[in-house]
């Protein structure tokens, strides 16, 4: 890619609105030192310095698409209490509506705790709830899909098993984007695939991809599944993140193999979010579809070279592409 095409497609990013759709969680960091072990049993005691929080799942990739300059509408549910209320501060920080969320007393916010010290993490632990979301919420979430789908460029599913994205929600969703001609960008945790049909497209990491087609042995085994999913599926592309190998991006004539371009891999933590986050913005400012899925591996390469969960900016995105362009 020549840097005039860079800035061509990338001017165009803030033009661009897209709906959100998914899984929202918080993610929650503890860093500190750790020089001795602790006498009660083999492991280091961590002195905490400071805590954080941030927005995780489709909180994350609403994060990503406000940080490369566009226009994110985010929809989803935020559970109760203390955790909801950091969430819509991180949002309303980042100036990101809030109105479009749904509180539910019946499902807790997903929360990732991590543990870290002399920048590595040592410990994780989940407090979530894969509950599927209540009728009435459900019905509420199709109801703002339906007001909002005419006045967005695309749509973006932020799946992540959690109980949000209902098989009623999904249908609804892609029958409606259907009709306004809106295309639907997938990062999926469901093991049924066939509820994605019709999509443009979808983006399984490689552990999801293995768990749907099985294992191979040879790339041409890995290629041959590839096109024999997006075929048995009924979607136009797939692109399967591969992390240190890149991404491979499946059409319906052709498959593109994109090197990785991680300076340095710290942490993989939200590299999916902001790899379908790039994507969509590219494919919907003009991109060619292998344009898409560079810049996409430009942007998971850089956040995979920080420390916890953190969404790329324009600024950076373009960095890393200059690095690559020159």
């Amino acid at each position: 890619m020549k840097q005039n095409r860079y800035t061509e497609l990338t001017q165009n990013f803030n033009n661009k609105n897209l709906i959100i759709l998914g899984d929202i969680m918080m993610d929650a960091y503890y860093w500190g030192e750790a020089d001795r072990i602790s006498p009660e049993a083999p492991v280091p005691i961590v002195q905490v310095k400071k805590e954080n929080y941030r927005a995780g799942g489709a909180g994350n990739v609403a994060l990503n698409i406000k940080g490369l300059g566009s226009s994110p509408l985010l929809i989803g549910v935020v559970g109760s209490g203390k955790n909801r209320d950091k969430l819509l501060e991180i949002f309303q920080n980042n100036s990101i509506g809030t109105d479009t969320l749904f509180s539910s007393k019946e499902k807790n916010t997903t929360i990732k705790t991590r543990v870290i010290a002399q920048n590595q993490q040592m410990l994780r632990f989940d407090l979530e709830s894969a509950k599927l979301i209540s009728t009435e919420i459900e019905d509420k979430i199709i109801d703002t899909l339906r007001i909002h789908i005419k006045d967005t460029n695309g749509l973006i599913f932020a799946d992540y098993g959690k109980g949000v994205l209902t098989a009623k929600i999904i249908s609804e969703a892609i029958q409606l984007s259907q009709e306004n001609n809106v295309p639907i960008y997938v990062d999926p945790k469901t093991q049924d695939y066939r509820s994605f049909e019709g999509v443009y497209l979808l983006k399984p990491n490689l552990l999801e991809f293995e768990s749907i087609v099985g294992k191979w042995k040879t790339e041409n085994e890995f290629i041959s599944l590839g096109y024999k999913l997006r075929e048995k599926i009924g979607i136009k592309n797939l692109l399967v993140t591969r992390g240190a190998e890149g991404s491979t991006l499946f059409t319906k004539k052709q498959h593109y193999s994109i090197p990785t371009k991680a300076l340095e891999v710290h942490d993989v933590s939200g590299a999916g979010d902001t790899a379908i986050s790039t994507f969509a913005l590219a494919d919907l400012s003009g991109a060619f579809i292998e344009e898409s899925a560079l810049l996409a591996n430009y942007a998971a390469g850089y956040v995979c070279g920080e420390v916890g969960v953190v969404p790329i900016t324009l600024d950076n995105l373009t960095k890393i592409a200059n690095y690559y362009i020159s």
